[in-house]
């Protein structure tokens, strides 16, 4: 925490060794204390790094971040496939001493957003000393939808599922509101934490099988959804995060005016949803 940042209202961020703080809602940030029993909010209070505590006052910094969820909800990471990013030491190619330009990358062939389309261009230094650069550049064709959804999760005629962690919703919700010109909302993390994962349900183009309901089914048993709320483009229904536990395949069962709909999401599946 920056002390100064209590008794002042100017705001800025000065040069490298400097006390910084930013927050996405005002508010957020506790006031002459890193870590209170009672974080705004909601929010986890986490220590991401400090300094060794025999080192003087005026040296000593520390990093604290404000969470959402606290870092140990998370789930296990993935190795995904490195494409055309790197990072120094790079030692595929030979460094021209010539000069070099570059044409703009060209469109990606195959669906590809913001990670999938970065590619390096330079790099110099040693990323594990932590000293160097590394220019990239990315080209994208499509925007992160897999950031909030899964377009072919339980892909039918009649509808089609986006599935939003608390995060994730309250960001949505952010989103929507301010994309249609209003005041940016308030969001009550508190009210989302207590449930874990929203289902959305949008009713395909053409569809006339509206949504009356949708359950989940476990091990032979039916849960219901603890919220719901139906739309005539569909709806939303709100769940526990139990029943997402991955230890067992699940069954989403969407129940229209013609017909139902049943599809099942594997172990595997249920893994990386964040």
């Amino acid at each position: 925490m920056n002390d100064e940042s209590v008794q002042s209202s100017v705001k800025y961020l000065s040069g490298f060794g400097s006390h910084h703080e930013t927050e996405a809602i005002a508010g957020a940030l506790p006031l002459g204390q890193n870590s209170p029993q009672k974080v705004p909010f909601g929010l986890y209070a986490e220590q991401l790094s400090g300094s060794s505590f025999t080192m003087a006052r005026p040296e000593n910094l520390r990093s604290w971040l404000y969470r959402l969820r606290p870092s140990a909800a998370h789930g296990a990471f993935e190795r995904i496939d490195n494409g055309l990013l790197r990072t120094g030491r790079c030692t595929e190619a030979a460094a021209s001493p010539n000069r070099l330009r570059w044409a703009p990358l060209p469109m990606p062939a195959n669906r590809a957003d913001f990670i999938d389309g970065l590619a390096t261009y330079a790099t110099c230094g040693e990323a594990r000393g932590q000293h160097g650069a590394g220019i990239h550049v990315y080209c994208a064709n499509r925007s992160m939808e897999r950031v909030f959804y899964d377009a072919d999760l339980c892909k039918n005629d009649d509808f089609t599922l986006a599935m939003y962690t608390p995060y994730k919703s309250v960001a949505y919700e952010v989103w929507r509101v301010i994309r249609n010109g209003q005041p940016a909302p308030t969001p009550s993390y508190s009210e989302a934490q207590r449930t874990r994962v929203t289902i959305g349900v949008t009713l395909a183009p053409g569809s006339k099988n509206a949504t009356s309901g949708l359950v989940i089914k476990r091990g032979g048993k039916t849960i219901q959804p603890v919220a719901s709320a139906l739309e005539a483009t569909g709806g939303k229904f709100t769940f526990d995060f139990a029943p997402f536990v991955p230890t067992a395949d699940i069954a989403i069962e969407v129940a229209g005016k013609t017909r139902t709909r049943t599809c099942t999401i594997e172990q595997s599946v249920l893994k990386t949803f964040r």
